[in-house]
């Protein structure tokens, strides 16, 4: 879990790393690893809050289908989220940018507010 954000007067604005997310910069960095990005877009203190459950979906990427697999396991672990198969590595970059929108709109509203997908076929036909 890392994004590239900045504060720019009262904005929160995302930068995209020269590899295109932070994800990406990682796997290139330790190529033999299994990287996968998740919980770009989860409020921190929500996260940190142990005796609240969350109500969120929580994207998932890796270019590995095996961390792809035991992150989403791992997510669906934590009381009130579910883990969601993003595709790969290359969705990070969007993934990650769109965080600063959720950040700020948390700011404005004074919120902790996470995503949720609706409409999402998460079973078998």
């Amino acid at each position: 879990m890392a994004n590239a954000l900045f504060k720019v007067g009262d904005d929160i604005e995302a930068v995209v790393p020269a590899r295109g997310s932070l994800c990406v910069a990682v796997q290139g960095a330790a190529p033999r690893a299994l990287v996968s990005g998740a919980f770009h877009h989860l409020p921190a203190r929500g996260l940190a809050n142990l005796d609240q459950s969350l109500d969120a979906d929580v994207l998932v990427c890796s270019d590995h289908a095996a961390a792809t697999k035991a992150t989403i396991e791992l997510v669906d672990h934590i009381p009130g989220c579910r883990g969601i198969d993003a595709g790969t590595l290359s969705a990070a970059a969007a993934i990650e940018a769109f965080t600063a929108v959720l950040i700020g709109v948390n700011i404005r509203s004074r919120s902790h507010a996470s995503i949720r997908l609706t409409g999402l076929r998460t079973e078998g036909p």
